[in-house]
């Protein structure tokens, strides 16, 4: 954790976890940690894209650690081809965005695999 302390002054992050099937909901909860340590992070990109152990509790948890970055401006997540997401966890990301009263930019990437079980429109 020390080390990211003396991170506390990044304003752009990527991070890309493409196809790691290692990470999972209780993963998630972790990056509130570290979250919390970015306290100038302004623009964020996160890329899940087929992390086949991703649940609702996956997406709740990744929420829940979005809300310690009170400087945040845009975010960029790639959720795609997620085959365990259901309209409920999602329901609860979308959420955790309104809590971001500085973010003013949301791209997301919710582009369905031929088994998903998401059956909401979150932005239209």
């Amino acid at each position: 954790m020390q080390s990211l302390r003396d991170l506390s002054s990044l304003r752009h992050l990527f991070l890309s976890l493409n196809r790691c099937n290692q990470i999972t909901g209780s993963g998630l909860a972790n990056l509130r940690l570290y979250f919390q340590a970015l306290t100038s992070l302004e623009c964020l990109t996160l890329n899940f894209g087929e992390c086949s152990q991703f649940t609702d509790l996956g997406l709740k948890n990744l929420g829940e650690g979005l809300q310690a970055l009170t400087s945040l401006q845009e975010i960029d997540l790639n959720l795609y081809n997620f085959p365990n997401i259901t309209d409920s966890g999602l329901n609860s990301l979308v959420q955790s965005f309104q809590n971001l009263g500085s973010l003013f930019r949301i791209r997301l990437n919710l582009s369905k695999s031929e088994n998903s079980r998401i059956k909401k429109s979150y932005f239209d």
